[in-house]
């Protein structure tokens, strides 16, 4: 199975909370994805929070591929992100990428953000 880890999955795991185990099971026997907007959006709350940045991206590399946005997948997102932004107002662009992606791959969305409810391809962690 395909997957793809938002920031909220990848912060529970790293922060090793109650979820990072649930995470870890997921990881184990998926092929990992994460977007290169989803890595930006970590570092940006690891520097916030005074955090060391070096180890989480090694971890990230290790675990995951990296996959940077090619032009079908941001125009598949700015579909996605006008029709979801009815429904879910707050949902961010980096989560219609994440989206598309997943959508374009087969791959499930390992996520704690409540704006991939409802979504076939989420798998949101409670």
């Amino acid at each position: 199975m395909k997957i793809i880890l938002d920031a909220s999955a990848w912060i529970e795991y790293l922060s090793d909370s109650s979820f990072a185990e649930h995470i870890e099971r997921h990881i184990s026997h998926s092929d990992c994805f994460t977007l290169t907007i989803t890595l930006a959006e970590i570092v940006a709350k690891l520097i916030r929070d005074l955090r060391d940045i070096k180890e989480p991206i090694l971890a990230i590399q290790t675990i995951s591929h990296l996959v940077s946005p090619d032009q079908e997948l941001a125009i598949n997102t700015a579909q996605i992100y006008a029709a979801r932004r009815k429904t879910h107002p707050k949902i961010a662009l980096s989560d219609a990428f994440i989206i598309a992606f997943a959508r374009r791959e087969g791959a499930k969305i390992l996520t704690k953000d409540t704006d991939f409810a409802g979504l076939p391809e989420a798998i949101l962690l409670k």
